[in-house]
């Protein structure tokens, strides 16, 4: 499925990237760090494919191996918003996206290269600007994380 432009902003922008696979012990949960936008992990690589460096993920490799699907998050806090994206994700460890991703990251032993097959926005528009517009302390950052009082 090809990415629009605003799933490409929100790839490139988002901080942080929650990945999720599947597999016999139920669901697997990994991260990496966000887009290049923000010196991260993440990267599109075409309009239908993103990709970032694989150091460990020797699970979700298994997973992958077995036919799970993979789902990840971006989002970016300043918009309250953000989209899953599904695909079809592969482990390589040669080829054109795997010696970018080695060029850069000396460490990874292999790219992982995820084909979107589709992506949705997490909450709609009116839900986010609802939020947003009775929420603006959201929009500032708030320091540390300790409850209010």
């Amino acid at each position: 499925m090809k990415l629009s432009e605003e799933v490409k902003r929100y790839i490139r922008d988002t901080e942080f990237t929650p990945i999720a696979t599947a597999g016999k012990e139920g669901v697997h949960l990994v991260s990496t760090w966000g887009g290049y936008g923000r010196d991260g992990y993440l990267f599109i690589v075409d309009d239908e494919h993103v990709a970032w460096p694989a150091s460990e993920y020797f699970k979700t490799e298994e997973n992958i191996k077995a036919g799970s699907q993979v789902q990840l998050l971006v989002a970016l806090r300043e918009e309250h918003n953000g989209y899953r994206i599904e695909g079809r994700a592969t482990f390589l460890s040669q080829g054109e996206v795997f010696q970018r991703i080695k060029r850069r990251f000396a460490w990874a032993r292999a790219a992982v290269l995820l084909e979107v097959q589709k992506y949705e926005k997490l909450l709609a528009e009116e839900s986010a600007a609802g939020y947003l517009a009775s929420h603006p302390e959201v929009r500032t950052p708030s320091g540390s994380a300790i409850w209010p009082e």
